[in-house]
């Protein structure tokens, strides 16, 4: 159990002090993780390797606009490994870092949230926290499941990460809390690519 950080009685104090708002948060990321687990349970060929909702466990450090901007500590919401199996005996491993949204945050703060991860996965930073050298990053892909309360909010996300620069195109995938709690498997994720798609030609279209 040497992974899990080692807490005092102050820090086990404020932990006990939390608001409303982030019980309410953590009850949904349980509640997203609840429906993984039984839905993956079902899949013929799929098991969940690691699940894990513990922030310490899955921070990480990167730099904003090159290395001479600052450094920010991200604290994933969840961190996800699945397995997959195919007939032929083959074996995949899908990696996914979890961000459940709070709605109280303004659109530039999950743009620049989800930045970060563009940026640890170019710079190789997550490459290095599975043993690699940071050329390997390719060798270490990952996605960013974003969960929101309304389909509004998703998909304003959605059309900002396709304005950021560089423009955010498949690295981040987007849903619903109501999606999915009901069906995490289901054909409920898009990425902006996707809705570029949808919108193009349409009064939504910018």
């Amino acid at each position: 159990m040497t992974q899990y950080p080692a807490f005092d009685l102050p820090v086990l104090d404020r932990r006990a002090r939390v608001s409303d708002l982030t019980i309410r948060h953590e009850l949904e990321v349980m509640d997203v993780k609840t429906a993984f687990h039984a839905a993956i349970k079902s899949a013929a060929g799929f098991a969940i390797a690691e699940f894990s909702t513990w922030p310490l466990l899955n921070e990480f450090k990167v730099y904003r606009s090159g290395n001479n901007g600052p450094e920010i500590l991200v604290k994933p919401d969840g961190f996800i490994r699945i397995h997959e199996t195919e007939l032929d005996g083959s074996k995949f491993e899908h990696t996914f870092f979890l961000e459940v949204d709070r709605s109280s945050e303004i659109q530039e703060v999950l743009i620049a949230r989800a930045g970060c991860y563009f940026d640890y996965y170019k710079s190789g930073g997550f490459a290095v926290r599975n043993g690699a050298a940071r050329s390997a990053f390719k060798e270490f892909p990952f996605r960013v499941l974003m969960v929101f309360k309304t389909a509004e909010r998703r998909n304003n996300t959605a059309e900002r990460l396709l304005q950021n620069n560089p423009p955010i195109l498949t690295q981040v995938c987007l849903s619903t809390i109501e999606e999915v709690t009901r069906d995490p498997l289901g054909a409920i994720w898009f990425c902006p690519i996707d809705y570029r798609k949808v919108v193009e030609r349409t009064p939504f279209d910018w």
